[in-house]
């Protein structure tokens, strides 16, 4: 005879299903069983509510890092409590460091002003606990002033400070937020930086220890990073190039320096050589995806692949890569860029014959954003630079040889091929209505990246 106390198990055991469900991403199913049970049907509108704008298993994700109590919490954020029989719960309740195992790895790598683009699109599609790995070794600007002063004993911050304020997610509180921007981006009457003052000090008190730094952080202002930022060394070191006329410079702001000339980079190293941070090996080796960030392809993407560990980390790394392009050119560095130089040079760095599983790029080509945006082009063309994308032409060539096209509404990790790289042009970019600039759009790649990852 069936009891009232096996129907609750009974039930308490298929909403625990659902939960299930909906962290795999499996809908469909999800809402098949919302609809035969008419007391979740508040479940059905909170998720359908949220489901234009991320996924709903991402929704419970947020939540459960949010609120480390396990499966309850889960239950009371989507109103499974009623009817959920206790012993249910007792045999069938997952902690929320088994919830975590299941949540996918992603790490970013790059900084300057395009891997805060890439980890606020991220967070837009419902990632979370990004490990955001960034060069240490700039030597222009603030930081090189800083690091001149310190006669070169200390690290570069510059791009590990970027990242850490673009994972403060919009759920802490806004004073706590200004707060924290405001500290990082005082300067003062001696050109001082106070941001990078405080966190040089905190470097120092904690031996270099970024994660307690950042912890510290955390503490001082009351915010909660949606990540943790990782120096991809925390030893010094500088980048050095050659190029292809055979001159050899010492220095990221060299690259600075040169990036109107026409002497294009052939070569980069650090010198000394360094070892590359034992967390930034760790991600990468346990990484679901990696984020190839847009940036100067130099100085904030390829350096990253310079220390030592790196490349064998991504040599074991089982996970699926994408490449972001650039849109907009620097002269010395990515002039008339090809799909296939960037095929190249990744494959020169990374040691990996298949550098990249994606590659998110434009949908249109030079030739017609130069038609398209006028403007656009002619400001960006007195700075010795022009738009990045490629015809549908030049991408099939490249496909023929390496890879396959896939549209956007059709990508998903599942047909990410192991022999294939594939090629994903979309609309992803766009403008700034009073200056004319060329921005990566966090909306529009939030929309792509999500069906990477889901």
């Amino acid at each position: 005879m069936t009891t009232v106390h096996d129907k609750n198990i009974a039930q308490g055991l298929n909403q625990l299903q659902v939960y299930h469900n909906i962290l795999y991403g499996n809908y469909d199913k999800y809402i098949q069983v919302i609809d035969e049970e008419s007391h979740l049907r508040t479940c059905n509108s909170f998720v359908n509510g949220r489901l234009h704008n991320q996924p709903g298993f991402s929704v419970i994700r947020k939540f459960l890092a949010e609120n480390k109590n396990g499966f309850r919490a889960g239950e009371r954020a989507f109103g499974f409590w009623n009817g959920c029989g206790q012993a249910a719960i007792n045999y069938f309740s997952p902690t929320f460091s088994d919830i975590m195992l299941y949540m996918p790895k992603i790490v970013t790598i790059g900084g300057g002003t395009g891997a805060p683009i890439i980890i606020q699109s991220l967070l837009q599609a419902g990632a979370s606990n990004l490990s955001c790995i960034c060069a240490s070794m700039d030597s222009g600007g603030k930081t090189g002033i800083i690091r001149s002063d310190e006669r070169d004993h200390v690290i570069a911050i510059s791009d590990l400070l970027r990242n850490l304020l673009a994972l403060i997610t919009s759920n802490n509180h806004q004073k706590n937020i200004s707060a924290f921007t405001d500290l990082v981006s005082f300067i003062d009457g001696r050109q001082r930086n106070l941001g990078y003052t405080v966190y040089y000090a905190l470097l120092e008190k904690y031996n270099n220890d970024f994660l307690k730094a950042q912890d510290h952080l955390e503490n001082l202002l009351g915010i909660k990073f949606d990540g943790t930022a990782i120096p991809v060394t925390a030893d010094s070191s500088n980048i050095c190039f050659k190029t292809k006329n055979g001159q050899v410079f010492h220095g990221e702001h060299e690259l600075d320096k040169q990036s109107m000339s026409k002497n294009l980079i052939s070569k980069v190293w650090l010198n000394p050589k360094v070892a590359a941070t034992p967390q930034a090996i760790s991600a990468i080796q346990n990484a679901d995806y990696i984020f190839y960030c847009p940036g100067s392809l130099y100085g904030s993407i390829i350096s990253n692949f310079l220390p030592v560990g790196i490349k064998r980390a991504l040599r074991e790394s089982e996970a699926t890569k994408i490449l972001i392009t650039n849109i907009v050119s620097n002269r010395n560095q990515t002039h008339k860029i090809t799909l296939k130089k960037y095929l190249k040079i990744f494959q020169k760095y990374t040691g990996l014959k298949k550098p990249f599983d994606i590659v998110i790029s434009p949908n249109i080509s030079q030739k017609r954003f130069e038609k398209k945006y006028p403007k656009t082009a002619k400001s960006y063309n007195r700075e010795h630079a022009h738009f990045i994308g490629w015809s549908k032409t030049d991408i099939k060539k490249f496909l023929l040889r390496h890879c396959e096209a896939r549209s956007a509404v059709a990508i998903s990790h599942h047909q990410v091929s192991k022999k294939h790289i594939k090629v994903l042009a979309t609309d992803i970019f766009s403008i700034t209505p009073k200056l004319n600039r060329l921005r990566h759009d966090p909306d529009k790649l939030s929309k792509i990246i999500r069906r990477i990852i889901k």
